[in-house]
């Protein structure tokens, strides 16, 4: 039947000439429109017509809205979830506004549509992930549908939108992290408030870094899952980023004397069970010779980072850490570096 038929044409015009979309609404056009699931162009830019002039608008709205976008992107593909570059120019035009995404509805459905599709263009990967930085370190709240957002800070929800994109099945390296996606995260490190934002922050920072500095030499990322399984680890009260962060604030307690930062946090990166399989490549038991390593041009990469504001972040120093923790084979300069920092 689709968007234009009869019935489903009145709650068009009512919605047009009201600017509001109301549960009635939308249980009418999900019976128009998902009898047979397929929609074409010109009603999904009717829905985007639709939705950028409502101005008000119920949440199963946002729910039908997302679901439209992708059957026709991902389910009617050709072949099925690989998102053209035609397709993927289309939809960035149509969810942008002003050169920025349009609003949170918007920004959920970018980043489903990488969570969805088996394949999408690089650039629409990097939008996601410039749009949640850009967002976070203004504190757009209602971009980011998060009324407790402050500028600067990284909260659990804000860390959970970067790893649906970071990790999401479409991005251009699977789980793997590139150049680009490493540069942007340390780019909101460092304009992020150190030493405020979640635990969950640190984590992600040091997962996804450590990512880019080891896959340069033959690394083979790991899944979604165990990427889920080593979060839980570094979570874990005790060990991980909790029991590094707790040994560094008791490095600042005057009173506390020990063998420099590398044996203060010892606790916190020794039982390395989880971690010590993710950054190699195993042929059966065996580990291949030389893959966990980190040489001089990922090196150099990593000391400018470091230098440009000229201080070392809690988050950079945790990175450091788990690199002379997890017994990587490091270039000299990085290693002068690590051990500066102790």
């Amino acid at each position: 039947m689709g968007i234009y038929a009869a019935e489903s044409h009145d709650v068009l015009s009512a919605i047009i000439k009201n600017k509001a979309v109301t549960l009635e609404d939308v249980l009418v056009l999900r019976r128009q429109v998902w009898p047979d699931g397929k929609l074409s162009k010109s009603e999904v830019e009717m829905l985007f017509r639709m939705h950028a002039s409502v101005e008000s608008r119920c949440a199963e709205w946002d729910d039908f809205f997302v679901e439209a976008l992708m059957g026709y992107l991902v389910e009617q593909a050709h072949p099925e979830g690989y998102v053209s570059d035609g397709d993927a120019a289309w939809f960035e035009h149509n969810i942008l506004r002003d050169g920025k995404v349009a609003g949170s509805t918007e920004l959920e459905a970018l980043i489903t549509l990488l969570e969805r599709a088996v394949h999408v263009p690089h650039r629409l990967e990097m939008l996601a992930l410039e749009t949640v930085c850009g967002a976070i370190l203004s504190g757009d709240k209602d971009l980011m549908a998060n009324r407790a957002l402050e500028a600067g800070i990284v909260g659990d929800p804000e860390v959970s939108l970067l790893r649906r994109i970071l990790y999401s099945k479409a991005g251009s390296r699977s789980d793997a992290i590139s150049v680009d996606e490493a540069k942007m995260i340390f780019e909101l490190n460092a304009g992020s408030e150190d030493g405020v934002s979640c635990a969950a922050w640190t984590t992600l920072c040091v997962t996804v870094l450590s990512n880019y500095l080891l896959v340069q030499n033959g690394y083979t990322a790991p899944t979604r899952m165990r990427l889920k399984e080593i979060d839980g680890w570094l979570n874990r009260p005790s060990a991980g980023v909790i029991g590094f962060t707790s040994a560094v604030s008791r490095r600042k307690n005057a009173d506390f004397h020990s063998g420099g930062v590398f044996a203060d946090i010892k606790t916190a990166f020794s039982d390395l069970s989880p971690l010590e399989d993710v950054y190699r490549l195993r042929d059966g038991e065996e580990e291949m010779e030389g893959v966990a390593r980190v040489d001089s041009l990922e090196a150099r990469w990593l000391i400018n980072a470091l230098c440009s504001d000229g201080a070392l972040r809690m988050n950079e120093r945790a990175l450091l850490v788990f690199l002379k923790a997890g017994g990587f084979r490091v270039d000299p300069a990085l290693d002068r570096r690590i051990v500066g920092a102790a």
